[in-house]
Parts: C-alpha cells; sequence; structure tokens
C-alpha cells in the first residue's frame, strides 16, 4: 500500500489540474454544445471552486464533486463561433497551489 500511494502522488502531480486543458470545436457548428471537464488538485489535498470568468455569458456551469476531493464540470449552451477562438475559462479556487487555472479554447 505505502509503494501504491508513493506511485498514485507522483501521478497526480504530473497530471494538469484540469482536464482536458483545452477545449477544441469545429468551427459551423450549428447546435449548442455541451463539454464535460475534470478538475483535481496535483497534490490531492480537497479545493473549493470559488468562481468561473466564462468566454460567454451564455455558457452555464454545472458542477458536482468527486470521490478523492476533485470536481466534474458540465459546460453547457456553448454556441460555437470563430469569436471564441483564443478566448479563456477561467476557473478560481481556494487553494494555494491552483488559485486560477486556465482552460483555452480553440475553434478548427
Amino acid at each position: 500500500l505505502p509503494g501504491y500511494l508513493a506511485v498514485r502522488e507522483k501521478h497526480l502531480k504530473l497530471l494538469p489540474p484540469v482536464y482536458p486543458s483545452e477545449l477544441s470545436f469545429e468551427a459551423g457548428a450549428t447546435n449548442l454544445l455541451t463539454r464535460h471537464l475534470a478538475m483535481r488538485s496535483r497534490s490531492g489535498k480537497a479545493f473549493t471552486i470559488k468562481g468561473f470568468e466564462l468566454p460567454d455569458k451564455e455558457i452555464q456551469v454545472d458542477q458536482s464533486r468527486l470521490a478523492g476531493g476533485g470536481y466534474r464540470l458540465t459546460l453547457r449552451n456553448i454556441l460555437v463561433d470563430e469569436d471564441l477562438d483564443g478566448k479563456e475559462l477561467v476557473i478560481t479556487t481556494d487553494s494555494e497551489a491552483m488559485p486560477k487555472v486556465t482552460v483555452r479554447i480553440k475553434v478548427k
């Protein structure tokens, strides 16, 4: 068990705090889209999401806690247009190690 914990800690430090760290969309999508993100602390310590800076005011974010102190984030009402390309979703937390986490948006 101690070896498992050491390996798990090592892998947690290598993972980005949010996955995927970039959202990619095809240009020309006409439907409102939904995307899911998983967010975890690299240290494995629990944290709280304090807020979001959204690239579009119409996007809605639902959050639910995951086992192990992380979150599943569901982004709804994403209308893909070229203006969204290069913008970012910024997630603010109470964690000293990751006070702000950025997810880039790419429209191809």
